[in-house]
């Protein structure tokens, strides 16, 4: 399963500078204690992913659009970061388990409220993916309307060599500390609605993730294909990739 958000490029350097503080501890050169060091910076490891994640929005990286829930996810992180070593450091004094109790119960009634908001399963037929994985790729397979539901399991649907039935289908897809990849074929209208929470969803190359986040992706198809795509799009701890 791919995944929705960018690929760290702090981090490397990260671990590579660790390991030579630690080679030259062990040869002699420095007195570092490094088990300290971690204790009092570690949030700079916040800092630093969130960073990596702003990096999308920086001129010139352009190869895969990113929504308004990535940049406040970069944004949250950074701060976060930022004041956690604040408050190490003895510059800021502020009991963050408090913080912490209140992120998860807004998180808990936002996820209520997004499942509120998705629409109802339909009629369709329902296939689960728990702690496994379906796969959808043998030339002529028939697509239906329905539910898919990946719960820690991956669900890949490869509709380039499906057979699709004319009108407008519609899949509900809900991926739950899971992975849903589905590969479309470029002359089909798709509609997309996805929302993240703790995740991210991707489609046809616009992402939105993080924290929560939302997007709306629509593309018209060829005329000719009679033929349309609808997606509804939940991811909890997980992703939802939709590619061509």
């Amino acid at each position: 399963m791919s995944n929705s958000y960018p690929r760290p490029k702090l981090f490397p350097l990260l671990i590579i500078a660790v390991g030579l503080v630690w080679l030259l501890n062990n040869l002699g050169f420095t007195r570092l204690d490094l088990k300290e060091i971690f204790i009092i910076y570690w949030p700079l490891l916040l800092v630093i992913w969130g960073i990596d994640i702003l990096g999308w929005f920086l001129p010139g990286n352009d190869e895969r659009k990113a929504g308004t829930g990535t940049l406040i996810t970069g944004l949250i992180l950074v701060g976060l970061g930022l004041a956690i070593a604040a408050r190490n450091l003895g510059y800021l004094d502020f009991d963050f388990s408090r913080l912490w109790s209140v992120f998860w119960a807004v998180l808990l009634i936002l996820l209520g409220v997004a499942i509120l908001r998705r629409p109802s399963m339909g009629s369709g037929s329902t296939r689960l993916a728990v702690m496994s994985g379906v796969e959808m790729k043998n030339p002529g397979w028939k697509l239906s309307e329905g539910n898919w539901l990946a719960l820690m399991g991956g669900v890949e649907l490869d509709l380039t060599v499906a057979e699709i039935p004319p009108g407008e289908i519609t899949l509900n897809l809900t991926a739950i500390m899971g992975g849903i990849d589905i590969r479309v074929p470029r002359g089909l209208s798709v509609d997309c609605r996805g929302t993240a929470i703790l995740g991210g969803v991707d489609c046809l190359r616009q992402s939105d993730g993080g924290i929560v986040a939302s997007n709306h992706v629509k593309r018209e198809g060829d005329a000719e294909c009679g033929s349309s795509l609808v997606i509804n799009a939940l991811a909890v701890l997980g992703g939802i990739e939709i590619k061509e």
